[in-house]
């Protein structure tokens, strides 16, 4: 049995290293076409530093550099999908070539074929599971680019908006580079717990210490604008207290503040990452919440989708497979979509550990029913 048990995997493994291949390949074209002025800009920028002699090896080298990060990042979103689409390449094959039929005649039920294409995708979402944290969380800075920042080794500096910490804190900044954890024009606000300004800081630039948990500042200045209840005189400019500032204690770190930008981001992190930024109670809470344990979620709705379309192909006679292979789409799609939204919104009354647990919920019992009513 266990020479069925690899021949099965194997062709399924196949089948889905060749439509991954085919579906990336597909996407990069696309956006390669759709923004070839990007591409043919960033190529030419980097003629005129030196770094390339020919146009066509810049171009080439402009789009590996932009889409290559992207292929650990595309597998952990077309896994699912993909991983459908090989299983029903790879038992339309066995139908069309009377495998199954042959496998019945020897006894083997058509449970054994599902189960073994169940543990090939087992293992595909283990893969992608080491993806996500290892990979995917070392080239984030390369996968959080646009268009307009192509062979550029991060995410250009952006200004940063007042945003809230944990001590209700508000941090402005007219430039942030992430790829140095590094602010510039640097505008803090505390406040009382009334939302009332307290006190006033500014700073040229400030870094960001890990271990302390906070911005070191350089050239900072504080102003108390209030003593107690009891605002400081603005009349005369020499009452207000005014004192050198070096250390600014905050939640919004570096990896705290992309998040806050983009969602997205949160995806990226390892569990560890994700773990560490949840300690803050900052509005990115949920977000993180979601992440961390989406991340088991969506193997588990992967390997039910799956499941629920093994038997649109384990057939016990030949038949013509496009019905078929267009149930199992009507199945794969909008369960994978469906599943990943509900997954990533919040939903009312519902803690995220729930949430994101809710589609593999809907889909279990979904999944025992397909099992038990399949005829082998």
């Amino acid at each position: 049995m266990l020479l069925l048990d690899r021949f099965v995997v194997g062709r399924f493994l196949g089948s889905f290293v060749l439509l991954f291949g085919i579906l990336f390949l597909l996407a990069v074209s696309l956006d390669v076409i759709l923004q070839i002025d990007e591409f043919v800009d960033a190529a030419k920028r980097a003629m005129e530093t030196g770094r390339y002699e020919t146009l066509a090896g810049a171009i080439s080298m402009a789009v590996l550099n932009f889409h290559g990060p992207r292929f650990f990042q595309f597998y952990g979103f077309m896994l699912g999908l993909t991983s459908v689409a090989a299983m029903g390449f790879t038992l339309a094959s066995m139908v069309k070539h009377r495998e199954l039929v042959a496998l019945m005649s020897a006894g083997v039920g058509l449970v054994r074929v599902g189960l073994a294409i169940i543990l090939g995708a087992f293992a595909l979402n283990l893969l992608g599971l080491v993806n996500s944290e290892v990979l995917v969380p070392r080239l984030a800075p390369l996968l959080l680019r646009e268009h307009n920042s192509i062979l550029a080794a991060g995410v250009r500096e952006y200004e940063v908006p007042l945003t809230r910490d944990a001590a209700n804190a508000l941090l402005r900044a007219s430039s942030f580079d992430p790829k140095q954890g590094r602010l510039r024009g640097v505008l803090i606000i505390r406040r009382d717990e009334a939302g009332r300004a307290s006190e006033r800081i500014t700073a040229a630039a400030a870094t960001y210490e890990e271990d302390a948990r906070g911005w070191r500042l350089e050239g900072g200045e504080s102003i108390v604008i209030r003593a107690g209840d009891e605002p400081v005189a603005t009349g005369d400019r020499a009452m207000q207290e005014r004192r050198a500032a070096e250390f600014f204690e905050s939640d919004l770190s570096p990896k705290t503040l992309l998040v806050r930008r983009s969602a997205q981001y949160s995806q990226m992190l390892s569990l560890a990452e994700i773990a560490a930024l949840r300690q803050g109670s900052g509005p990115e809470a949920d977000v993180l919440a979601r992440a961390y344990y989406g991340r088991f979620a969506q193997i588990a709705v992967n390997l039910l989708i799956l499941v629920i379309a093994l038997p649109c192909f384990l057939l016990r006679e030949p038949r013509p497979l496009l019905g078929s292979s267009v149930q199992a789409a009507v199945i794969a799609v909008p369960g994978i979509l469906g599943s990943i939204a509900i997954m990533t919104i919040e939903v009312p009354g519902l803690p995220p550990a729930l949430s994101t647990f809710l589609p593999a919920a809907i889909l279990l019992p979904v999944a025992v029913a397909r099992l038990v009513w399949l005829r082998t």
